[in-house]
Parts: C-alpha cells; structure tokens; sequence
C-alpha cells in the first residue's frame, strides 16, 4: 500500500467517524496513519535504496565505533591522566546537556514549524473531522522524533564509553536510554511552543525572525565560549587550567535547568545511587508530562488561529523590476550567456528562500567555521610543520565530504524536480544544455565561496605557508567543480521527473550512486595531494637526525606532477557526467 492509498483509506474511516464518532477511536487513526508511513517507506527503501540502506548501515557502525573509541579515550584520560578528572567529567556532562537543551529547543522549533504550518499533509488533516489538538499532537510527534533521533543515536557510544570507564553498574546500560528519551521531550516542548506562539504573532515574518533569533544565538554563542576559552589563565588543557575554566562555568549547574537534572541523573546512575536517580527521573518526567499538557491546551486554543494567519496574510509590497540581488548576480557573473544568468538566479533564489536548504549548510559549515576559528585555542599552529600539514589536509577533508553531502542532496536533484513545472521552461527559446550549465554554474559559485572561505581559514588559522594555501585553494577548487559536474550531470542522466520531495530523489539509487562517486573522486583527489606533502615534510623532520627523503627539486617535481593529475581527474569527472546528462536530457520526452 502506498502513502497515497495510506490516505485515501483513512478518508474513507473518517468518514465513518463523522457518522458514529464513538465507534472511533482518534487518536489510534493517526498511529495508524504513521504505522503506513513508516512501513511504506521502509518497503520502499529495501525495494528501491537497497544500495543506499546498506551503505547508511556501514558508515553508520563505522561512526559509531569511532565516536565510542574517542569517547572511550577521553574518558580514560580523564580519570587517569588529570589531576581533577572526576569533577571535570562532571563538569563536561552539565555543559554537554545544557548545550545539547539549546540546540534541540532550535530543532524541534524549525522542524515543528515546517511540520505544522508548511507541510501539505497538516492542510489534508485540518480539512478532516479530527480536532485541532489531534493534528498538532500528531505533528509535535513527529517534530520531537526528528529533532532528537540523531542525538539518541550518537550519545550511546559516549555513555555507554563513559559508564565502561567508570565500572558503572550493570543497570545503566539498560536505563539511561529511558533517562535520554523523557529529557528530550522537554526541549522538544518548548521548541514547537515557540514557534506556534512566533506564528500566532507575527504570521508575516515568524520565519525570518525564527531564523535571525537563532543565527544571533549561535553567534553568541561561539563568540562567547571563544572568549571564555581564550581569556582563562593559565596554559591550555593543564589542571590549573582547567580548574579556572571550571570556576567560569558554574553557572551551567543551575538546578532549575532541564540540563541540570538529566546531568545530575545520569552521574547518580553511574555512582548506582539509585534513590537520586530516581528522585531526578521523576522531576524530569513530571516536567516532561506537564510541559506536554501546557503546549496541547496551548494548541487547541491557538493553532487553528495561527494556521489560518500564516496562510492568509497579504504581501503588500508592490513589484520592483530588479532588486539589488538581481543586479550584484548579473555584474558579478557577466561572463555567463544572460540566459543562464537568469536560470542561474532562479536556482538560487529558490535556494535562499527555503530555510530546509540554507539552514542545514549553515549549521555544518558554520560548526567547521567554529572549529577553525578556535583551532589557535588548541595550539595546533605550534606544532611541527608535518603535524600542520596533516591537520590540515583532514579539515580539508571533512570539508570535502560535508560539501558532497550538499551536492548529492541539494544540487542532484535539481534537474528532477524540474519534472512537473518543465513546460514553462519548454516554452521558452533556450537550449536544455543552458539550463544544466546554469545549475553548474549555481553549484559551484556556493560550493566555492563555502569551502575555500573555510579551507582559507582553517591554513590562516594553522599559519601555513603561502604555497600550501595556493595549493589547498586549487584543489578545493578541483574538487567543487568535479561534485558540482558529478551532482548535475548525474542529475540530469538518471532524473526522477514523478517525484517532487527533493529527499527521496536523493535516496534513490541515482543520488546514492552521487554520493559514492563523490567520496571517491574526493579520496582519490585529496591523496594525490597530501601523499607528496606527507613525504617531503616528513623527509624533512627525519632529516634533522639524518638525511632527507627527497629534496626541494623532487617534491616540486611530484607536487606538480600529483597537480596536472588532479587537474585532468577533475576535467574528467567535471566533463564526462555533464556531456552524459546534456544527451539524455536534450533526447528527453517531457
């Protein structure tokens, strides 16, 4: 049974329930409904994405066993190495929930928001006879799990790290998921009241303001704890240091903090004092039970109201012929054909103007800026010039792939959901290979301004020398315009035109087929690159003690020799893909 049969059967049972209300039961309809969902989609993944689910599967033990093995030796660290290991990990657990509290108040209110006020479902649901409480209930669901999954997922390998260190009872394995799950349902709570109470009052800009509060709290936020960090006395990472950083940050230990409780709960279950876990479980479900009471009453006084605000406003703002937008694009970009400016320019306004999108590459790209930034707090750039070289090329790395993640789920399915409103573009006087040369071109502009802004600062920050920047500026060049040729040109060959959910088009076997090309391309360009680097530079640290591997001559020889590879490995995967995608595209029948 499809989603679409999912519905048309729970029509035909609400309309049963409009009849006799009482042979029905609401609630469970919805369970019902989110039952179909869950088993359709799964069906189809193991049907369609059998290749993506494995390789999700894979990566995802992976990480998981990665994150367990750092978490494992920090914690081991800290109880052995440091003289105040005991309270740091204390300390770290109040900071983590409080940060974590914070982070998931702003993903529960984007993802609730979305849900509640944008999502073509909600407009089917509140058309049905179920109350108004019944709808946003079933949507805050939704928002609280896709808001708190991840963090569910990835904090098993630190607790689970964290309990092993401390010889933790054997009952903590089994109850501090139940600890985890009843403390997400608070900051989910005040998330998605946020954002209905935001709507409620101002329909018009709820998003805008939503946006700007959280850029400015992260902003804050990172400026802040830099501060902190860098103006606490004492040398980095040692005991006296790190009592001081303790003393700056009491305040993370409030106790009328949600954060408070759960850190309190859980360092109570890992001592097995189970009479203060217990009492701290309690105050964090009878707080969850509450919260959730307030935000269903909220909604069933106000939801319909706000639903009904943020859909019927009026922009009263007159038509302008060409804003200042327009015109930065069509000087900056004068070298393109005028046609493919003007596609160009559609593609990224519809980019700018969906928070899904921009929203999800400023939080990852923003986190590395963060990273970048702090990287002198870690005194990284006192270290040897080969320890530089080789962070270096791993924050370029993990640029790569984040930037790769973008391509295959922003920019692959461009040319597909071009699908349904392609008549428009069928109608006017341009070429099809103009239209995949524009979605290039808008790849590779945001794919460059990212990434080498942050390769930039990531070498600044590690006070590389000049040619290691060049050279790490042409090879994030390199790499952006193989994903971005990589993403449209397999695109536009293995397009999707029935589906519009930009998500599932990636999931299919030709964003997934995406994705691994562009892990590998990324490997393979990123290896030619580091392994010469890696071999003079240790050459040249051996060659204190003895005699260099190989000398200036030889490494520019190969450095130039791995840099005309690259370059032709790039055309390549720029070319091949786009000339594929051109032909099938301009032979499709629409």
């Amino acid at each position: 049974m499809s989603n679409a049969l999912a519905h048309s059967a729970l029509e035909t049972v609400l309309e049963q329930a409009t009849v006799d209300p009482r042979r029905f039961d609401r609630p469970l309809v919805l369970w019902w409904l989110r039952g179909c969902h869950l088993r359709n989609t799964v069906g189809q993944w193991l049907r369609e994405s059998r290749l993506r689910l494995f390789m999700i599967t894979v990566f995802g033990v992976i990480l998981w066993l990665l994150l367990f093995g750092i978490f494992f030796e920090a914690f081991h660290f800290l109880e052995h190495r440091v003289r105040i290991g005991p309270d740091l990990t204390a300390y770290l657990f109040h900071v983590f929930f409080m940060t974590l509290t914070v982070m998931l108040i702003f993903s529960a209110g984007v993802i609730g928001f979305h849900g509640l006020f944008r999502s073509p479902e909600t407009e089917w649901l509140l058309q049905t006879p179920l109350p108004d409480a019944r709808v946003f209930i079933y949507k805050y669901q939704a928002a609280m799990l896709l808001s708190s999954w991840g963090f569910l997922l990835l904090s098993s390998p630190m607790m689970i790290a964290c309990g092993l260190n401390k010889l933790a009872p054997w009952y903590f394995y089994f109850l501090f998921p139940l600890s985890l799950v009843l403390f997400v349902t608070i900051p989910a709570a005040i998330g998605v009241a946020g954002a209905l109470l935001l709507v409620r009052a101002i329909p018009r800009h709820a998003l805008r303001f939503g946006v700007v509060l959280i850029g400015s709290a992260t902003i804050a936020g990172a400026v802040w704890a830099y501060r902190v960090v860098v103006n606490t006395p004492g040398t980095t990472f040692t005991p006296d240091w790190l009592e001081a950083l303790i003393a700056r940050m009491r305040f993370c230990q409030q106790p009328l903090m949600p954060s408070y409780w759960v850190a309190e709960q859980l360092l109570a279950l890992l001592a097995g004092d189970l009479r203060r876990y217990g009492f701290f479980l309690a105050v964090v479900a009878a707080n969850a039970a509450m919260l959730y009471v307030v935000v269903v009453q909220l909604a069933a006084a106000t939801y319909r109201t706000a639903y009904s605000r943020a859909h019927s406003h009026q922009d009263r703002r007159l038509p302008r012929s060409a804003s200042w937008f327009d015109k930065i694009v069509h000087t900056g970009f004068w070298y393109t054909d005028r046609t493919a400016r003007l596609l160009f320019l559609k593609d990224l306004r519809t980019f700018v103007r969906d928070p899904a999108q921009w929203s999800q590459l400023l939080v990852f790209f923003g986190l590395l800026a963060l990273y970048f930034v702090n990287v002198r707090s870690l005194r990284y750039e006192q270290q040897a010039l080969y320890w530089r070289n080789a962070i270096s090329f791993l924050n370029l790395t993990v640029a790569a792939l984040i930037l790769a993640t973008f391509t295959s789920r922003f920019v692959f399915p461009l040319v597909s959901l071009e699908g349904k409103k392609f008549w428009i573009l069928g109608l006017l006087p341009v070429p099809r290979e103009t239209i995949l040369w524009s979605k290039f071109a808008y790849s590779v502009t945001v794919s460059v301004i990212a990434s080498e802004l942050l390769v930039i600062l990531s070498d600044v920050m590690l006070k590389l020398a000049w040619w290691m920047i060049g050279l790490h500026a042409a090879t994030v060049l390199i790499l952006c315009l193989g994903l971005s040729g990589l993403s449209v040109g397999l695109g536009a060959r293995l397009p999707n035109l029935r589906e519009s959910d930009p998500s599932r088009i990636a999931a299919g076997f030709g964003g997934t087929l995406n994705l691994v090309l562009s892990m590998v391309f990324i490997l393979v360009i990123v290896a030619m690159m580091a392994i010469p680097c890696h071999l003079y530079l240790a050459g040249l640290e051996s060659g204190r003690y003895g005699r260099a591997v190989w000398s200036l001559s030889q490494f520019r020889f190969w450095v130039g020799l791995s840099m005309t590879g690259a370059a032709v490995i790039g055309y390549l995967v720029t070319v091949i893909p786009m000339r594929m995608g051109i032909r099938h595209f301009e032979r499709l029948e629409i």
